[in-house]
């Protein structure tokens, strides 16, 4: 979802002025109210008998706007979460794929606060009980599907779609088994707001989102170490897979990546403890690469 081009985010146009109606185009008027006037519009009522109008702000004009066209009046490009087709309301899909049921994949970086009632999600069986079977939806959030909605019984490991019936205040979450033929899927990243890597120190203990380029991959004994530079600097990230194993593997030098994880300090140093790396193709990647690029030629 970014910001319409065309009217910077407002949802309307200027298309020309009118006389403003509160001091018919005379930019002042005769009369203020007492709890909104400052003292220079009580000065200035005082000495001379009127204040500039509140509404035209003394220009005697207000726009006359229509909505804009490009956005349909709002203010930001709604996409088709599954076909990319633009839209005109404040929608997830298009008619087309709203055809079909969507299936909602989790970063692993999300969290229960990233869930819906009522929505579908892919899992994965991660536990077996008498009364039921625990179904992982990511790295963070785990929830129960009872027997009562368990028409046959699934062996650990197998993936699953679910829907989400309920939220328990305890945290706990109810889930139902959801069988579908035809379904669209769409990943679901965790929402937070960028951070940079110099400003990393004042965020120990927070999660947070980085967005950067892969300087050097360090294999250890234990985690693996992804040295990141953004347009403020330089921090170490550690992902770890199993002793000795290479994490991200598809993740090398040069690429442009997103990254989620805790900040931590180690030795004194800042790193950031990797939940979700992703990496970054296209324009968001071109959009990173040419901040670091302008950073290194200030």
């Amino acid at each position: 979802m970014n910001q319409c081009e065309r009217c910077q985010g407002r949802g309307v146009l200027t298309v020309g002025e009118k006389p403003c109606p509160n001091c018919n185009g005379k930019g002042t008027t005769e009369s203020i109210s007492l709890g909104e006037a400052s003292d220079k519009d009580m000065k200035s009522l005082i000495e001379s008998g009127s204040a500039k109008c509140s509404v035209c702000q003394g220009s005697g004009k207000i726009p006359i706007t229509e909505n804009c066209p490009d956005c349909h009046g709002l203010g930001r490009e709604y996409l088709c979460v599954v076909c990319k087709t633009k839209l005109d309301s404040k929608k997830e899909l298009c008619e087309r794929c709203a055809k079909k049921p969507l299936v909602h994949i989790l970063d692993p970086a999300c969290d229960i606060r990233d869930i819906s009632v009522g929505e579908i999600y892919q899992g994965k069986v991660s536990g077996l009980a008498n009364f039921g079977a625990f179904v992982d939806l990511s790295d963070s959030v785990r929830g129960l599907a009872h027997n009562k909605y368990l028409k046959s019984r699934p062996e650990a490991g197998d993936a699953i779609m679910v829907t989400v019936r309920n939220i328990l205040p305890n945290g706990n979450i109810e889930l139902e088994p959801a069988e579908l033929k035809e379904y669209n899927t769409v990943e679901v990243e965790k929402d937070l707001p960028l951070s940079k890597a110099s400003d990393l120190h004042s965020q120990v203990g927070k999660t947070v989102m980085i967005k950067g380029e892969v300087i050097q991959v360090k294999q250890t004994g234990g985690p693996t170490i992804f040295t990141l530079a953004d347009d403020s600097g330089l921090v170490f990230c550690a992902a770890f897979e199993r002793a000795g194993v290479r994490a991200y593997a598809d993740i090398d030098s040069d690429m442009m990546v997103r990254v989620i994880g805790e900040v931590s300090l180690r030795n004194n140093q800042v790193q950031v403890e990797i939940k979700s790396m992703k990496r970054l193709w296209g324009g968001d990647a071109s959009v990173v690469k040419d901040q670091i690029e302008k950073a290194i030629d200030l």
